[in-house]
């Protein structure tokens, strides 16, 4: 079986270079889609791997790419994610069982402030515990259960990544982690400050989690 590997790109955003190399363990029948509102050059790497274009817009971005997929495994990559051989392989074992589920990966930063494990704990408790991991966890599932899950909502400020888990488990569909860890970068963290970051992050992923918590409980009664 192939893969189709999603990658969505902003503006003056380089990173995803580093993760090209990352993907060199690919098999020929493999492609990759960059999925931006501004070409991508692609005349160096394999004839499988594409420049999708899109307007901006992470929901619009990873729609267009599922979309235009041409495998029925689907893997969504943030440009600034390092993945290793063992998430490939991780990745392949699940396309034999990926049928009405979503795979995803421990997170873990290699840069930021040293406040970093905190947050690592925290979302290892988030998507571990809870089964509520981001997008920058590296999604893996099938396309059927994309189209199941009605896709990325596109009329979102943030958090897209978020209200897609929520629905899978309105929907009964499971969430499962993988054993090896995904990396992404903390620049966010770096810029902004660990503790204004944190706090926004908390305050907007519970306002968005409540209605959605409301809705799932609501199922069980």
């Amino acid at each position: 079986m192939a893969l189709s590997i999603i990658i969505p790109i902003g503006p003056n955003d380089l990173s995803w270079r580093n993760l090209v190399s990352d993907l060199k363990f690919l098999s020929p029948d493999d492609e990759v889609l960059f999925v931006s509102d501004h070409e991508i050059d692609t005349c160096e790497l394999p004839c499988s791997w594409r420049f999708i274009s899109s307007p901006l817009g992470r929901a619009e971005q990873l729609n267009r790419g599922a979309q235009s997929a041409r495998h029925e495994t689907l893997w969504f990559l943030h440009s600034d994610s390092r993945v290793s051989a063992e998430c490939l392989r991780a990745v392949r074992s699940f396309e034999q069982q990926a049928d009405r589920q979503i795979g995803f990966f421990p997170l873990a930063f290699y840069d930021g402030p040293n406040s970093m494990f905190i947050t690592q704990l925290g979302v290892w408790f988030r998507s571990q515990l809870l089964k509520l991991p981001f997008g920058d966890q590296g999604f893996c599932l099938n396309k059927k259960t994309f189209n199941h899950l009605g896709e990325y909502p596109t009329d979102l400020r943030y958090g897209e990544d978020h209200i897609f888990i929520w629905r899978a488990h309105q929907l009964k569909i499971p969430v499962i982690p993988f054993a090896p860890k995904i990396y992404t970068s903390a620049r966010k963290y770096q810029k902004n400050g660990w503790n204004q970051t944190t706090l926004n992050h908390l305050l907007l992923t519970w306002q968005q989690a409540k209605p959605e918590l409301k809705k799932l409980m609501r199922q069980k009664c």
